[in-house]
């Protein structure tokens, strides 16, 4: 089994670490470059009327615009179920009623070492929204029944294609939180 000989940063920003990896067993004598992201929290939240919450955002990495479940980055100290309501409030303007874990994922175990935390929640209109913060890029919000979900424009087919947040919607219809689609995904 192979293991890890030597382990450095060759590269740092606020955002990330470049790590160069030595692995002994490995054929290749070259070192193995891994990011080291931050962990993040992401919200599959469901209003008692049935309609998802989902943001519309420009994403640079993308170099387009996105749609996506509400979620973030924890900031020091909090927790991932802390920092998935508090993007929530901050993104959407709901609150939840009910919160219930779904899991954790590797983002991608061949290059990123950080972790999804998935959660579900029951949502309403938060009467006392915090503000955004004013460094961060305008959010727009969508409700979408839940029936229209798999259709075009706000489906996977069409549009809502984060391959972690599709996890974390799969993750709620696997738990019955959520109806399994009535369409094929063919």
């Amino acid at each position: 089994m192979p293991s890890i000989r030597e382990r450095r940063t060759v590269y740092e920003t606020p955002w990330f670490r470049l790590i160069a990896r030595d692995v002994e067993g490995f054929v290749s004598p070259e070192p193995y470059y891994a990011l080291d992201l931050p962990d993040y929290a992401a919200m599959v939240a469901v209003t008692q009327e049935g309609k998802m919450l989902l943001v519309r955002q420009y994403r640079p990495a993308a170099e387009r615009v996105t749609l996506e479940l509400p979620s973030g980055i924890p900031d020091r100290g909090e927790q991932p179920v802390e920092a998935a309501v508090r993007e929530l409030r901050e993104e959407t303007g709901y609150r939840p009623l009910l919160v219930e874990a779904l899991g954790s994922l590797h983002t991608d175990t061949g290059r990123l070492s950080n972790r999804v935390w998935c959660f579900f929640a029951l949502v309403e209109p938060d009467p006392h929204p915090p503000a955004r913060p004013v460094d961060e890029p305008p959010i727009e919000t969508l409700l979408v029944p839940w029936e229209e979900f798999y259709q075009k424009q706000f489906g996977i087919k069409d549009g809502f294609d984060h391959a972690i947040h599709v996890a974390a919607v799969s993750l709620a219809v696997a738990r019955g939180l959520l109806p399994p689609s009535q369409e094929s995904l063919s």
